[in-house]
């Protein structure tokens, strides 16, 4: 019998951990470890485009997932705030407050995650001749909470388990959870609330596979899946590279000891977005091959680069999560497909971009040459998901249309909290671990 049991030691199970130690309440924490590779195995896919979580399943366990967590930070602007569809039924007070613990928590104390850029971002603006239309994500050196786990474990009010499976919930005032081991065998173990870490996928899937017992029938949980894409939609070509790479390469935008990645946003588009640039290159073969840093920043040299964008997937009724039934551990079914309606839409997107450069940057870029956006496989296949599904477990300000309420409780038990992107209602531009970890602290401290 535990005070909590936290599923998942993922960034968000490891602070909601650390939070709950601070209140001195007994905690067991449960995570899949290698058997998460047969968790992501016993999925099958049915896609037009690249959905990363199909192969892959971010893991802060390096025997468990090739895949990290790379520390990417962003927040969700205030304005997604409020009541109604689509909203975050948050208050303002409590959910800037909660910003500033987890920038506590994370040693962040050099970025403004109101605005999504840096303190200094009027003198970068000045120095290098920035438009109002940037934001950032902060990149954490430390992103893999080794020294946050070793505190864990030296508190005697702390058990980990490696290697359990959980399929089973049974809510009540004390709640009851059943997992299977590597060798096939079951466990229960028994708690006073449960809070639900496993990321999106995995989170959608307990639910689902309990949504008799959660009353989740009628709550449409797992058809609001939603991702990033990334899409290359153009080249630029440059008159002075050096000029425009001084403004969006991430190279040249270090806050400290820390990564800054510009983000181009172009508002007032139904999509949320941003746009970054790689594959910088000079049209200069000797400027390619040597590195040639004091030329290169003394005078001006033309060159390309290449125009990605980091779509939020709009939400359609093929894009969705299923299990066969109920089961030990469910097969679970995952259609992604990008419509056709769809496809205009990032056309027309993109244009919006080309646009706002050719209006803002107009002295730096000599030509845009546009990639053809279309439902052909040529198209298709160079679109790629940012293994940030959301939106299949929704937060919202009743309980008809959404799966948890403002404090990330399931509808009508208090005790069971999930946690994660799953709860956000939308991508929105940004990167999903910051923001789930805010939810997550709002939570925790009522």
């Amino acid at each position: 019998m535990y005070d909590a049991i936290v599923l998942g030691r993922g960034p968000l199970g490891v602070y909601t951990s650390s939070k709950l130690i601070k209140k001195n309440i007994k905690i067991l924490n449960i995570d899949s470890g290698n058997n998460l590779k047969d968790l992501r195995d016993n999925k099958k896919v049915n896609t037009n485009i690249n959905w990363k979580s199909e192969h892959s399943a971010p893991s802060l366990d390096k025997n468990a997932s090739e895949v990290m967590w790379n520390g990417g930070c962003m927040s969700i602007p205030v304005n997604e705030l409020g009541t109604g569809k689509l909203k975050l039924p948050l208050k303002k007070k409590d959910y800037l407050n909660s910003i500033k613990r987890v920038k506590n928590y994370l040693k962040i104390d050099d970025f403004d995650f109101l605005e999504n850029r840096p303190y200094i971002y009027e003198n970068w603006q000045n120095l290098k001749g920035i438009k109002d239309d940037l934001r950032y994500t902060y990149i954490l050196n430390d992103w893999s909470f080794q020294n946050e786990i070793k505190e864990l474990e030296k508190n005697e009010n702390y058990t980990f388990i490696d290697k359990l499976k959980v399929f089973k919930i049974l809510p009540g005032e004390t709640i009851q959870i059943e997992c299977q081991n590597s060798d096939g065998e079951k466990i229960t173990f028994s708690c006073k609330k449960i809070y639900i870490c496993l990321g999106a996928i995995e989170n959608t899937r307990l639910l689902l596979n309990n949504q008799n017992v959660l009353n989740l029938k009628d709550k449409n949980v797992g058809l609001n899946l939603s991702d990033h894409l990334r899409i290359p939609i153009g080249e630029i070509e440059l008159a002075n590279l050096g000029k425009f790479k001084n403004i969006f390469d991430k190279n040249e935008n270090k806050l400290n000891d820390n990564y800054l990645l510009p983000r181009l946003v172009v508002e007032g588009n139904e999509i949320q977005s941003h746009g970054y640039f790689k594959f910088w290159r000079y049209n200069n073969l000797i400027l390619r091959k040597f590195k040639l840093s004091n030329l290169k920043s003394r005078f001006k040299f033309s060159g390309k680069c290449t125009l990605f964008l980091f779509i939020e997937k709009p939400v359609n009724k093929k894009t969705k999560i299923r299990i066969t039934k109920d089961n030990l551990i469910p097969e679970m079914h995952v259609d992604v497909i990008l419509e056709d309606n769809e496809i205009n839409q990032i056309k027309h997107l993109a244009m919006s971009y080309f646009e706002h450069l050719s209006h803002n940057y107009g002295n730096i870029i000599k030509k845009i040459e546009p990639f053809q956006i279309n439902n052909t496989n040529n198209f298709l296949k160079k679109v790629y998901t940012a293994n940030h599904p959301s939106g299949t477990t929704p937060m919202g300000d009743e309980s008809k249309d959404s799966v948890v309420n403002a404090y990330s409780q399931i509808w009508g038990f208090e005790n069971i909290y999930v946690f994660g992107s799953s709860v956000l209602p939308r991508a929105y531009y940004i990167h999903p671990t910051f923001p789930s970890m805010v939810l997550a602290d709002i939570s925790l401290n009522i």
